[in-house]
């Protein structure tokens, strides 16, 4: 998970930050509030993609185990 988080919260606080579209000559409230945005959706993608992964990999290792039901 840390090297997700590593990569989807910087960059979408990047993003946010582009899309404030102020630069860095005047950095306001519009830019920190753009930053501040991205880097919390950046938090929950990094989330979401991680507990999905776990969730491929746990439903794989169940499949090869052998059921019961024979």
């Amino acid at each position: 998970m840390t090297i997700r988080l590593t990569l989807w919260i910087p960059l979408l606080a990047y993003v946010g930050f582009l899309w404030a579209g102020q630069g860095s000559r005047s950095f306001n409230s519009n830019t920190i509030i753009g930053v501040l945005l991205g880097a919390v959706l950046g938090f929950c993608l990094a989330f979401i993609f991680t507990r999905r992964a776990r969730r491929k990999r746990a439903k794989g290792s169940n499949l090869l185990k052998p059921s019961g039901l024979f």
